[in-house]
């Protein structure tokens, strides 16, 4: 009776401990902290009529495994043969926006571990871009884009599109 109870309780130990697993490495390393743009890829504004300039909030997400970890991104604007063959795949219509027509500020973005999100703020020059209506233009883009050196970067743009009719 004894065999039978120590032999059962060797076996339950065994089955046991080969059963206890650690969840650790659950996720993938390139899933522990993502940055990506909310706004999906395109963002339509219309310039305001009051004003030297119509201000665009771009909101960047900071998700993944790890709640509480740091990252850093810099959202910049991208170069225009890199928009003209997203335009192209994506068959976006619009004239790419040159730098004279805008300000990016707070594009630098220092995540701490309790923040979530950010966001980066498009000055659009309302003066400027109207005077674009007299080049037979109808819309204008400003197309963002997203990079990080120690986060994954999910959804990498956002183009702003302006109406100008």
């Amino acid at each position: 009776m004894k065999k039978i109870f120590l032999l059962t309780f060797l076996v339950g130990l065994t089955f046991f401990f080969a059963g206890c697993q650690t969840y650790e490495d659950l996720f993938p390393e390139e899933y522990h902290v993502v940055l990506n743009f909310k706004d999906g890829i395109e963002k339509e504004v219309e310039l305001s009529s009051e004003g030297a300039t119509t201000e665009v909030g771009v909101s960047v997400m900071k998700t993944g495994s790890e709640d509480n970890s740091v990252a850093s991104g810099l959202v910049e604007v991208m170069s225009e043969e890199d928009f003209k063959a997203i335009a192209e795949k994506y068959n976006i219509k619009g004239v790419f926006l040159a730098p004279e027509f805008y300000t990016l500020n707070n594009n630098e973005l220092s995540f701490t571990g309790d923040e979530s999100y950010k966001f980066v703020n498009v000055s659009l020059k309302n003066d400027k871009i109207k005077a674009l209506t007299k080049k037979n233009i109808d819309k204008v883009a400003l197309p963002l884009k997203l990079s990080s050196t120690d986060a994954t970067v999910n959804s990498n743009m956002v183009i702003i599109l302006v109406e100008l009719s």
